[in-house]
C-alpha cells in the first residue's frame, strides 16, 4: 500500500488474521508516532506516491487551477515542489519502504 492511515492499521492490529511480521511492524510504527495523533488519524504516504499527493494538494488548495488541461500545470516543477512540501513532513520507515506523515 502506499497511503496508509493510522486508523486502519490499528483496526488491522485488533484483527486475529493479521500475520506476527505485520503485527509487529504495525505496533512499531504506532510507538514511534502516538504522540502525533495516531488514534485521531496520520496518513502516511509513501515516497512512491508522494509527488502526485504533493501536485494534488497543490490543485486542492487552490494553487493551481482543476481546469481541464491547464497548461500552468506543465510549468510547474512538481520535483521541486514535492521536496518543498518534505519540509512540513517527517519520514519513518514502514516495511522496507519511506512514508511521509506530518502531526493530525
Amino acid at each position: 500500500m502506499s497511503i496508509l492511515d493510522s486508523r486502519d492499521l490499528e483496526e488491522e492490529l485488533n484483527t486475529s488474521e493479521i500475520e506476527i511480521d505485520r503485527k509487529k511492524a504495525i505496533e512499531e510504527l504506532k510507538n514511534e508516532t502516538k504522540n502525533y495523533g495516531w488514534e485521531h488519524g496520520i496518513i502516511f504516504i509513501s515516497d512512491f506516491e508522494w509527488r502526485d499527493y504533493c501536485k494534488d494538494m497543490a490543485i486542492d488548495c487552490g494553487y493551481i487551477s482543476r481546469m481541464t488541461n491547464n497548461p500552468l500545470e506543465h510549468c510547474v516543477d512538481w520535483d521541486e515542489w514535492a521536496d518543498l512540501v518534505k519540509n512540513d513532513y517527517s519520514e519513518i520507515e514502514f516495511e522496507g519502504s519511506t512514508y511521509h506523515y506530518r502531526e493530525a
